[in-house]
Order: structure tokens, then C-alpha cells, then sequence
């Protein structure tokens, strides 16, 4: 089972540092969140995917 994380009123959440720890996250890396079925899966870009990751790309994203 995972962790149980409260979101803000800003629909922000955190990452427990344990999971950022097993992933490597950190400030700056690049994620990508999706909805499969009825959940939310949040992945994290690799390589050469990341460095092509644009602003403009993520506020497109966030937009919709």
C-alpha cells in the first residue's frame, strides 16, 4: 500500500521524502501525471525526454 498524502486547497500535494528518496526526485526533475481507469499515476521523466520537457509544454498541460 502506498502513503497517505493530504492535497491543498491549491490541489498540491507532497511527496514523502521516502518516496522521493526511491525514485531520485528532486527539485527541478520533471513528472508526468495520467489517469488510467480511476487512478491518478504520476511518472517520472527519463533522459532525453526530460531535457525536451518545455515551459510552455507543462503550462499547455496544466491548461486543459
Amino acid at each position: 500500500m502506498g502513503e497517505i498524502v493530504e492535497m491543498d486547497s491549491k490541489g498540491r500535494i507532497v511527496i514523502p521524502s521516502s518516496i522521493r528518496n526511491k525514485f531520485g526526485l528532486s527539485d527541478g526533475v520533471h513528472l508526468v501525471i495520467e489517469i488510467r481507469g480511476d487512478e491518478i499515476v504520476v511518472c517520472k521523466i527519463h533522459g532525453a525526454a526530460a531535457e525536451s520537457v518545455k515551459e510552455n509544454d507543462l503550462d499547455d498541460f496544466l491548461l486543459r
